[in-house]
């Protein structure tokens, strides 16, 4: 089933402003692994309940735990 074909037609019809099955792209950024740096994939109601500040603190709690295997956080998938 495609959910979001279904979306779009419910949403079509109704008419409303507030909603569109139209995703948000933004231009992709190259992270160099050995700079620390991180993104957070997630959609509008992830940040709708977590604010950057607690995302990052999640990260960081994340990183802490693996940290001593010295294997590729993203090798652990859905990390």
């Amino acid at each position: 089933m495609n959910v979001g074909g279904c979306l779009e037609t419910v949403f079509e019809a109704e008419q409303d402003s507030r909603f569109s099955s139209e995703p948000d792209i933004s231009e992709a950024v190259k992270i160099n692994q050995t700079s620390g740096a991180f993104a957070v994939l997630a959609s509008d109601g992830f940040w709708d309940v977590v604010r950057v500040k607690k995302a990052i603190q999640l990260v960081e709690q994340i990183r802490k735990r693996y940290s001593t295997d010295g294997q590729n956080l993203a090798e652990k998938g859905g990390v």
